[in-house]
């Protein structure tokens, strides 16, 4: 979850104030902050961001590795979940370096893969990974539009 809870400009000073509030999986976290340029506010909110989703996507994916490596072989190490995961763990060494809508862009290719990652139904952490998957699915469409005159993304596979 990431939301932006208030966002005000002061018309006679130009002093931006607002409010972040967001989820990692560590609990509801708020960062209030005012700023007195209206372009430096919206620089460190599209920061936040960045980093949200980043954060989000490397504790999935490392969680899913993990798990692959101590959990029930004949569950986590199959053909295509050992596929998925592969895919999943470059794209999070790619998307290190890439701009926001880029990342999100790819998250959103990448459903299928994070799906197929997913812990058994049976692990004490499958809806708690479920819910983290539909944050960054949601987040990631909320970001990403398609660029107009612009070219796709390159592929990572």
């Amino acid at each position: 979850m990431f939301r932006i809870e208030s966002y005000k400009v002061c018309e006679v000073t130009g002093v931006t104030d607002f409010e972040i509030q967001f989820n990692i999986g560590t609990g509801i976290k708020e960062d209030k902050r005012s700023y007195f340029v209206k372009e430096d506010a919206d620089r460190y909110i599209a920061e936040m961001k960045r980093d949200y989703i980043l954060t989000m996507f490397s504790n999935y994916v490392n969680h899913a590795r993990i798990l692959s490596e101590v959990g029930a072989r004949s569950f986590y190490v199959t053909p295509e979940r050992s596929a998925a995961l592969e895919k999943c763990i470059k794209a999070n060494r790619y998307f290190q370096n890439q701009l926001l809508k880029d990342i999100c862009y790819y998250i959103i290719k990448l459903e299928v893969d994070l799906r197929m990652i997913l812990p058994s139904p049976g692990n004490n952490s499958y809806q708690s990974s479920e819910d983290r998957l539909l944050d960054m699915i949601v987040f990631s469409k909320s970001v990403y539009t398609i660029p107009v005159d612009k070219k796709q993304p390159v592929e990572i596979d």
